[in-house]
């Protein structure tokens, strides 16, 4: 017995009518639709199912005892991923972004400390491929010398012939007050 749409008995082309109409669907479906990519967002806001190219936004979303210090992750897609709230592409992957967060007063040597010796230290004829004075380019070589550093930054030797940041020079020196981590 052949029946109709609606469940009534019918006659055979409606049912091979139903059937094509189906088809046609399925396949239309199926070519229209976009490939779909998941992004998760660890201790933020943003995870979701996204066609590539969507525009996507994320911001953090950590613990009330932490403050945002950059994204981890694939922050290759990031324009700036020291910054908290992000707009970007979705690209045609899945992809993973963490907030990393710390608490108030502590500081990051990967993103805070680092960056302040290479913008004030590690500079050709200082501390940078010299072959008279350490360079600053990553953690061994920084904490080997946190002695003369901590004692130049207070006598305001160093850096020569530039000025360094109050706001770094105390986030150098309360870095290396917490014991250097490497973080």
């Amino acid at each position: 017995m052949n029946l109709n749409r609606n469940g009534t008995p019918g006659k055979l082309e409606d049912n091979i009518d139903m059937r094509n109409y189906l088809f046609f669907l399925l396949l239309f479906t199926q070519c229209t639709h976009a490939p779909l990519y998941e992004l998760k967002v660890e201790q933020g806001s943003g995870s979701g199912i996204y066609e590539a190219g969507k525009a996507v936004s994320i911001s953090p979303q950590l613990d009330g005892a932490l403050r945002f210090v950059a994204w981890e992750g694939a922050t290759e897609v990031l324009p700036q991923p020291l910054l908290a709230v992000q707009a970007f592409d979705m690209p045609a992957k899945d992809i993973s972004l963490s907030a990393y967060g710390l608490p108030m007063g502590q500081f990051s040597f990967k993103y805070e400390i680092l960056p302040i010796f290479k913008q004030n230290c590690a500079l050709n004829g200082c501390h940078l491929d010299s072959n008279r004075l350490t360079n600053f380019t990553d953690y061994a070589s920084v904490t080997v010398s946190f002695s003369k550093i901590q004692q130049y930054l207070l006598s305001g030797f160093m850096p020569l012939n530039r000025v360094i940041a109050a706001a770094d020079k105390n986030a150098i020196l309360s870095w290396i007050d917490s014991g250097m981590p490497n973080n």
